[in-house]
């Protein structure tokens, strides 16, 4: 705990409660001053929770606690009259309704109102319904929280005012119908005011604030004069100082309660909450008061101030005024949340936050609206030849909302079972698109192997070719060495026939011989000139022969090899192309459930406006 020790602050508050409840006139039962230790540990417990669950954020800034907080819980608890302490339960009871308006009322949201119900529940466990120090009989709490009800409503106007506990019952609503009547008949501005549950809870916290009308009807049931600022052409500082001081005279001179009611219309410039923080912080307001106008005061307290046992200065009878002022003097301040000026104005005045207590107020809740319609509705003089149209339309209307509710069920189911679909749907084209793009990358692959296949056969072909074309030029020279006599004479003769070792032997023989030359042998014989011709060409011409001939077969089985692969490659080209209709597919049903989902979601969100 901050600047104080549990400890201490345990011994602190255990001498100021075991000495209240001793004092007690009546006498209060053994199992309520026993309640002592409890309550103060229960209080410790509850506001080390609360400051080190809730924190301050710039939506939240007024989420500072402090000591201050955990004094008035105290202070409210001490303020319960003396048959509050008569059962034990009931002072349980009412520890749980002072936690509620000392941290819950400072929440602004349900999550954190929650959160702070566990806190409680969790207190009220530990402390009161299975204590670590076990009670004759552990308490039952029936009520929730923020619908336990402590307030100070007398009864009728003559009788002083009692803190103790009412029921959310007709006996409550009936009380409060019976102050709002007396009110409107007094008043010139009569209130039409419904007690739903909420204006109900809103005004048992009679020292808290409520919405304008709540303030008024609750100052009526206190028995305290409300004051409003008229904000009028040229309302500044001076104007606003000058209505302060008619309720610090009213509260301090003439002891009566006064309610100040202070909203965002009112202040017109920021200088006015300077004022009303030290109002609040210290009951007055420096400078003031101008000197006669002081003199006037400590002439008609001065009395006063000798009775009570002060002194008769001025600075005693002023101060005695002051605490008149804090005693009497009730502000209501009334901010709107949105906006940074809420949030500056609470960090450049802590004591709008410290020395207040808060009271946010939510949306009307449902309920709440159909009280407020079911009491216009009943008392508007309808004509007779319009009732029977307007029932006709308000069944229509019925009737269109309910087929509208069904629908909007329909389409909720139908969202709901779309969307396995859709996952389904991405899922599959996920590995559809995966498999497309293993597929592409094998499809390049063999492309890339094709191309350098196809071009390795091509340059080979081309040798081929090349080589048998000096094979036919070869050829060519043989038949221009052949003339008639020497085709006849060896047209029978095949002279491939001729081997290695027969031409071995005709070079050794004939061939080596000195008179074997060429124009020695023609002048002989043209035939054997032919032949010479022949034997030498032949040389030439077989290895080359040979040569392309074992080119072409290799040219066809690397043919045959690329027509295989061509075969592969169009094979998997038509793989991917089928793979690749599928993932178009797959992506044309996942944009069309897609589409749906968005139609679908789209129309929900036009009938929840329609329906709400």
């Amino acid at each position: 705990m901050p600047q104080v020790g549990a400890a201490s602050f345990t011994t602190i508050y255990s001498f100021i409660f075991v000495g209240f409840l001793s004092n007690q006139k009546s006498g209060l039962p053994a199992t309520v001053q026993e309640l002592a230790y409890l309550l103060v540990s229960a209080i410790v417990e509850l506001y080390h929770n609360a400051c080190s669950t809730f924190f301050p954020t710039p939506s939240k800034s007024h989420y500072k606690f402090n000591l201050r907080d955990a004094s008035s819980l105290v202070s409210g608890i001490l303020h319960a009259s003396s048959g509050c302490y008569q059962v034990a339960s009931t002072v349980a009871k009412l520890w749980t309704h002072e936690g509620c308006r000392v941290f819950r009322d400072r929440l602004i949201d349900y999550a954190d109102r929650n959160a702070f119900d566990q806190v409680l529940s969790d207190a009220q466990r530990d402390f009161f319904i299975y204590p670590k120090e076990p009670l004759p009989k552990p308490f039952d709490f029936e009520e929730k929280p923020n619908q336990l009800v402590f307030t100070d409503f007398p009864d009728r106007a003559a009788q002083p005012q009692i803190y103790k506990k009412f029921k959310m019952s007709d006996e409550l609503l009936r009380f409060l119908i019976d102050h709002l009547d007396d009110y409107n008949l007094a008043s010139q501005k009569p209130m039409h005011l419904i007690p739903f549950d909420d204006a109900i809870l809103h005004l048992t916290r009679i020292a808290r604030f409520g919405r304008q009308f709540l303030i008024r009807l609750a100052a009526r049931i206190a028995n305290c004069k409300l004051q409003t600022f008229e904000v009028i052409k040229n309302y500044g500082q001076m104007v606003f100082r000058e209505d302060l001081k008619k309720s610090l005279s009213v509260a301090g001179e003439k002891k009566q309660q006064y309610v100040s009611y202070v909203s965002d219309n009112h202040i017109v410039q920021e200088t006015f909450l300077v004022d009303i923080n030290n109002l609040m912080n210290v009951g007055d307001i420096p400078n003031i008061w101008k000197s006669e106008e002081a003199d006037a005061i400590v002439d008609s307290r001065s009395n006063s101030s000798k009775e009570t046992g002060r002194g008769v200065g001025r600075d005693d009878v002023m101060a005695y005024f002051n605490t008149l002022v804090r005693s009497n003097l009730h502000v209501v301040l009334c901010m709107s949340p949105s906006g940074k000026s809420f949030r500056t104005r609470l960090h450049q005045f802590p004591s709008l936050v410290n020395y207040s207590t808060l009271d946010w107020h939510d949306s009307w809740p449902s309920h709440a609206l159909l009280q407020v319609a079911h009491r216009l509705i009943n008392n508007w003089n309808i004509p007779a030849e319009y009732k029977d149209r307007m029932d006709e339309k308000l069944n229509n209307g019925f009737s269109t909302q309910e087929r509208k509710n069904k629908e909007d069920e329909a389409m909720k189911t139908q969202f709901i079972a779309i969307q396995p679909r859709l996952e389904v749907s991405q899922k599959d084209t996920i590995g559809i698109m995966a498999e497309l793009t293993v597929q592409q990358k094998e499809v390049e692959g063999k492309e890339e192997v094709v191309c350098r296949e196809e071009a390795i056969v091509t340059l080979y072909a081309n040798q081929a070719e090349a080589l048998a074309e000096v094979n036919h030029e070869h050829g060519n020279k043989l038949k221009m060495l052949m003339n008639a006599e020497f085709i006849g004479k060896f047209s029978d003769y095949d002279k491939d026939i001729l081997d290695e070792k027969m031409m071995v032997k005709l070079r050794a023989t004939y061939i080596i011989s000195h008179k074997f030359q060429h124009d020695v042998v023609e002048n002989v014989s043209k035939a054997a000139k032919s032949q010479y011709s022949y034997i030498h060409v032949a040389k030439e011409v077989q290895p080359k022969r040979a040569k392309v001939k074992e080119s072409m077969e290799k040219l066809e089985l690397m043919q045959q090899a690329l027509a295989v692969k061509k075969f592969m490659l169009h094979r998997v080209e038509d793989k991917n192309a089928y793979i690749k209709s599928k993932c178009d597919a797959s992506v044309s049903k996942k944009a069309k459930i897609e589409a749906v989902i968005e139609v679908t979601r789209v129309k929900l969100i036009r009938v929840e406006k329609l329906l709400n």
